[in-house]
């Protein structure tokens, strides 16, 4: 069992030993206080840690969104391998908690990746870079893209954008298909779509966008 079963193995067989207790506990009367442990809380926990011990038992990166400590992370085997603060400039905040909401309609926490559109790049990477971001992320550099991305959006199902401009100065991919993206969005706002905006160092961009890719499993972790 790799080393995030052997960490998380203790954590997952106490709250289970609470789960147990606290459905045979009788109700404390109002007098007695508030309870220093809470069944729903660790219910959710549990389930948190059963879902990530699947992600984790592929060697294959998946993609954290984490509210609590208010980061975007990318995992492999439960390490985390890179992340990006969310800043919390303008209304980051309250739209990270939309998103998670959103999200985790009918208790779901993982979704894959349905797309992703590059708006605007700039200038392409040498391949000495390629080759780090392939050998530390283990990504076949072959499949790398090389453009250093300055807006892009990655889409999940149930209309979950995240739409992330960065600190490079990019030109327009494709001037059309970014005003049939725009259209696109303004359609199906009025049916539920919830859209997370947010910006990013390029430096950082550069390997986001590289190794999340259509299909990538998405762990969201509310607050």
């Amino acid at each position: 069992m790799h080393s995030l079963s052997r960490l998380l193995w203790p954590t997952t067989l106490l709250i289970m030993v609470l789960l147990f207790f606290g459905c045979k506990s009788k109700p404390q009367s109002q007098t007695e206080g508030p309870k220093p442990w809470n069944r729903d809380r660790a219910s959710a926990e549990y389930h948190l840690i059963q879902t990530e011990l699947q992600l984790a038992d592929s060697a294959k990166p998946y993609f954290v969104i984490n509210q609590p400590k208010k980061s975007l992370e990318i995992r492999v085997k439960g390490t985390v391998v890179w992340n990006t603060p969310i800043s919390g400039e303008g209304d980051e905040i309250a739209q990270l908690r939309r998103f998670i909401s959103k999200f985790e309609e009918e208790g779901t926490l993982v979704r894959m990746v349905s797309g992703k559109y590059l708006f605007a790049a700039t200038e392409k990477n040498p391949d000495s870079v390629l080759s780090i971001v392939s050998e530390a992320l283990g990504v076949n550099q072959d499949l790398l893209q090389r453009e250093i991305p300055s807006r892009f959006q990655l889409l999940w199902e149930n209309g979950l954008v995240m739409d992330i401009s960065t600190t490079a100065a990019g030109k327009p991919i494709s001037p059309f298909k970014n005003t049939l993206m725009k259209v696109g969005h303004v359609l199906k706002a009025p049916f539920g779509e919830v859209r997370l905006t947010l910006h990013m160092d390029k430096d950082k961009a550069v390997t986001f966008w590289r190794v999340v890719q259509a299909g990538t499993p998405t762990l969201v972790i509310g607050g």
